[in-house]
């Protein structure tokens, strides 16, 4: 099933299911990674950044180091752009990584779907973002 199948599955439950916790039972808990295949596009970087992690425990949190890679950032008061951050956490519960940019002061929790790194596929993860929705 994809995302917008299990969407639908969530509204159909809950229009008929009244009793069900619509703060616990929202659509948004069921996260976009579900969809992806796991062992191509998020198991490696997993790893990687969870190595890396361990390394990070012991510096300061100006030297962390990360795995260089691009993802949209839309600013506040102007355009969507491309930013470069450092990948220095994966959460495994919602398959997510952690990202920072210190210059621009950004930290914040990306799909891997949402990163790229010099030897990805934009072809083939576009495909795969579009065709997990």
């Amino acid at each position: 099933m994809r995302y917008s199948d299990c969407k639908v599955a969530i509204d159909f439950a809950r229009h008929h299911l009244t009793h069900l916790d619509p703060v616990v039972f929202r659509d948004d808990n069921v996260p976009l990674e579900l969809f992806v295949d796991y062992d191509r596009w998020i198991k490696g970087f997993a790893i990687e950044t969870r190595a890396l992690k361990e390394e990070n425990e012991l510096r300061e949190e100006h030297e962390f180091v990360g795995i260089m890679a691009s993802t949209h950032f839309s600013h506040p008061n102007g355009p969507n752009t491309t930013i470069e951050v450092k990948v220095v956490d994966f959460d495994a519960t919602q398959a997510r990584f952690l990202v920072r940019n210190d210059k621009l002061g950004v930290v914040a929790w990306r799909s891997r779907l949402f990163l790229r790194r010099d030897d990805d596929d934009v072809k083939a993860m576009e495909e795969a973002r579009l065709e997990s929705l």
